[in-house]
């Protein structure tokens, strides 16, 4: 449960969801709401408040809201990226 509970994710959502799990089906007899209490708080800083937003009631529901979460991130940064090398192009003249 200790190993459980100081779990961060370091990586991807789904890597982290595998160890996770691999953690918690080596505990018994705790109710569901420590599973997303923990998994919640084991998760990136810029994904936390995204998941916590929509108060899953089951680990399921958390895990999915994360992956949504990591994925709407990424977007948002990679179209940042793409707009700011955009910018520096020089625009085109006829003259």
């Amino acid at each position: 449960m200790g190993n459980l509970t100081k779990l961060k994710q370091t990586t991807t959502v789904r890597a982290y969801q595998e160890q996770f799990e691999v953690l918690a089906n080596k505990t018994q007899n705790l109710p569901e709401t420590f599973f997303i209490s923990c998994f919640i708080s084991g998760l990136k800083d810029e994904i936390q408040p995204g998941v916590l937003m929509f108060k899953p009631t089951s680990i399921t529901q958390a895990i999915g809201l994360a992956k949504l979460q990591e994925t709407s991130i990424e977007a948002i940064s990679k179209k940042t990226r793409l707009g700011s090398k955009s910018e520096g192009i020089p625009p085109f003249s006829l003259n």
